[in-house]
């Protein structure tokens, strides 16, 4: 009787099919942390935009700091509004709560999606490695 040497193909694929997974695992460890980063990236600089504003001449500071705000800016900067530390708290105030919001559905949903597929590609390996394995059979 001979002694097997090493793995055989299907082994060698089954192996292949887990670290796919595993692959994924480590990719969605990069990505799960996206939202949040983002939502404190967003809530410093609503904190520089309150800075800002404390300053006199505030309003060019002001803009150079509005592709920042991203989508925020629309809430925080509106055209043809007064830009003074007064008028700028409230509504900083409001889109800091309506950011947060916005970010936790998002972090959520992704982590929703990135569940499911996790759930897909473990299922697809396994499905695919118990095949490979009967076929070398």
């Amino acid at each position: 009787m001979q002694k097997p040497t090493g793995f055989s193909a299907g082994q060698g694929f089954l192996v292949a099919c887990f670290a796919v997974v595993g692959l994924v695992g480590i990719m969605v460890t990069f990505i799960a942390p996206l939202p949040s980063a983002r939502a404190m990236r967003r809530d410093a600089t609503l904190d520089q935009v309150m800075l800002v504003a404390a300053t006199p001449d505030a309003g060019p500071a002001l803009e150079r700091l509005r592709p920042m705000l991203d989508d925020s800016a629309v809430m925080v900067l509106p055209p043809g509004q007064p830009i003074t530390l007064a008028a700028l708290a409230p509504r900083v105030l409001a889109e800091r709560e309506a950011m947060r919001a916005r970010f936790e559905a998002e972090q959520a949903s992704l982590g929703f999606r990135l569940r499911v597929l996790i759930g897909i590609v473990t299922l697809m390996a396994a499905g695919f490695g118990l095949a490979i394995t009967r076929i070398s059979r």
